[in-house]
């Protein structure tokens, strides 16, 4: 017997196609997605180069029956928690008119 293992690709380029590949074997599309959530077709698009987008990753990945962790490692911590969003270190302070 063939063991088939499945990389998804980490670079956002080539995880969009990959996704893409794997929705077209299950007769799905992003617009079908897109559909179904009531998004645009380009925000499923945008969600599967890795832009943060709950829903649609958690969709992405129910779709082609993988984790969202897994998909989108980028964005989920270990435990499957979704991580926080990085934030600038400090805005620089806006000078006072005199």
């Amino acid at each position: 017997m063939i063991k088939t293992v499945t990389v998804i690709p980490q670079s956002p380029r080539l995880r969009r196609a990959w996704i893409l590949f794997q929705l077209k074997e299950k007769g799905l599309s992003f617009t079908a997605l897109a559909r179904e959530e009531g998004v645009s077709p380009a925000a499923v698009c945008v969600a599967a180069q890795g832009r943060r987008s709950r829903p649609l990753m958690a969709r992405m990945a129910q779709a082609v029956d993988v984790a969202p962790g897994v998909l989108f490692p980028e964005h989920f911590n270990p435990d499957g928690s979704l991580k926080r969003p990085a934030r600038s270190a400090q805005r620089p302070l806006k000078e006072q008119a005199p």
